[in-house]
């Protein structure tokens, strides 16, 4: 809960106003040699896992919602150096409500540009002044010894009113190709992103929110869509929101895709779809290149067959198993005529699709064999595995000259020889998915989540890649539970929101 116009904020050092936004600006963290990669929070080159548990107890606050953070190493995640946050940890702003939903959503990147990545995190059911579920974005910084709540801020850019649900989704880009990255949150109350700016002070119009950056207003953007035949930017709410970026147009710049679903939109055929952004040299985003009605159920962007423009992949999880769409990126866009979509009955996928498999709940883009173009991880939690009923389990398909293919795909769940435990009723093994590079061996590592494992302690587990073999036969494998973050009892449902 936040009193106040925007909040009541812990500050150690100053509090910053800018354009409607509140920080909370800390003393600075030694600094490291170069920008971290997203999700090093403490700068060793491993990439760490972030795990969200927008529905855990804090508490006697059900649905306050928490933050574990486990860390990489050359043997994968680290048992024995994690991290809970909640918005009663000391230095971060706030207090743990009862339906917050802290943690919803997260995005990381070295915002401040010290060597160590920055962890931003959604809380769409935030009440404040401005009214009931307003939402609030809180941003961690990374230190030498990884993320820590003495170097916290939370941040509220625009004035977010009430039912706004500001932060339900994050994503990071540079739209501008400048070395400094943006921020983009969804409102889904108002249809609309908003995105603003984190710059070297000395470049920057804003307040300085750390030694090495100073954050500032960047924009907004409503949905395009049409009303009774003309052309409207929509102030209507939409039930679900996404965001992701990359340079869809190979311009050399970072571009948006946003995708909504809206289930009360009077146009029946635009009710679902996502529509791309081109980033500009100016900092600003431009009209919409392509306006895609689609399902879409979860979104990700990457180059699937190395022609250095991003293509776009949403999950259709609704259509009868599940299916993953791939839209290829051009200097024009996308163009749905030449979309390629696999399910559990393409040639080369394991298994066969049976209604509500839910194949492309979750996806998550990385390089597994490190042959330069993007894979990705496919999450199928309503799948029945071993006689086991929503079991689930997860996929990998791969990149090629042609794209994203089934050729080679592979499977992982709780019943393969190797990984620990037992593939159980309503484990939901694949709500989430990651690719990451946890071990620095610049091979994406795949984590698979199963938020309802152990009575919805849930648990994530990880996997090492094998390079150009996958994952199969399981080279490395390791389950990490609610007991490891000491959250047992506490609807923790690790491994349903996994920072990718």
């Amino acid at each position: 809960m936040r009193s106040g116009v925007f909040a009541r904020l812990v500050a150690v050092a100053t509090t910053a106003a800018l354009g409607g936004a509140v920080l909370s600006a800390f003393a600075p963290s030694a600094s490291a040699a170069a920008p971290a990669k997203p999700y090093d929070f403490n700068g060793d080159g491993y990439v760490d896992l972030a795990i969200g548990s927008p529905n855990g107890k804090v508490g006697k606050k059900a649905g306050a919602g928490f933050v574990s953070v486990i860390y990489g190493s050359a043997k994968g995640l680290n048992t024995a150096k994690k991290k809970v946050f909640t918005q009663n940890s000391k230095g971060i702003p706030g207090t743990a409500e009862a339906g917050d939903n802290f943690g919803y959503s997260l995005a990381s990147a070295d915002f401040d540009r010290d060597g160590y990545a920055d962890l931003a995190i959604g809380a769409p059911g935030e009440d404040t002044a401005a009214g009931a579920n307003a939402g609030t974005v809180t941003i961690l910084w990374g230190t030498r010894s990884g993320l820590t709540t003495l170097a916290g801020s939370s941040a509220e850019f625009g004035d977010p009113g009430r039912n706004h649900r500001w932060g339900e989704s994050l994503a990071v880009g540079d739209i501008q190709q400048d070395g400094s990255p943006e921020l983009f949150i969804t409102v889904p109350g108002t249809s609309m992103f908003k995105w603003f700016y984190f710059r070297p002070p000395a470049a920057a119009s804003g307040a300085a929110v750390r030694p090495g950056a100073a954050m500032e207003p960047g924009g907004a953007k409503a949905l395009p869509r049409r009303r009774g035949g003309v052309a409207a930017q929509s102030a209507d709410d939409v039930n679900a929101s996404w965001l992701a970026t990359g340079d869809v147009t190979g311009d050399g710049h970072d571009d948006v895709v946003y995708a909504w679903h809206d289930a009360d939109w009077p146009a029946p055929a635009e009710r679902r779809g996502f529509v791309v952004l081109p980033g500009t040299a100016a900092g600003r985003l431009g009209d919409a290149v392509s306006v895609v009605f689609t399902e879409v159920k979860s979104l990700a962007v990457g180059d699937f067959n190395g022609d250095r423009r991003k293509d776009v992949a949403v999950g259709q999880s609704s259509a009868k198993g599940g299916r993953v769409a791939v839209f290829p990126g051009s200097a024009s866009g996308v163009n749905s005529a030449t979309r390629t979509v696999i399910d559990q009955d393409s040639p080369g996928v394991p298994g066969a699709g049976a209604s509500g498999d839910g194949f492309g709940t979750a996806i998550a883009v990385g390089d597994v064999n490190k042959d330069g173009k993007a894979d990705l991880a496919v999450g199928t939690p309503f799948d029945e595995v071993s006689g086991r009923k929503d079991a689930g389990r997860a996929y990998v398909l791969f990149g090629s000259a042609s794209g994203l293919t089934g050729k080679g795909a592979q499977t992982v769940s709780q019943s393969t020889k190797g990984v620990p435990g037992a593939s159980e009723k309503n484990d939901n093994f694949g709500f989430g998915v990651t690719l990451l590079d946890h071990t620095k061996d610049g091979r994406a590592d795949l984590v698979v989540g199963a938020p309802r494992e152990n009575g919805r302690d849930g648990a994530v587990t990880f996997f090492k890649s094998r390079g150009k073999a996958g994952f199969l036969p399981v080279l490395s494998v390791r389950a990490v539970g609610a007991g490891t973050f000491g959250v047992k009892g506490r609807n923790a449902r690790l491994g349903g929101v996994l920072g990718r």
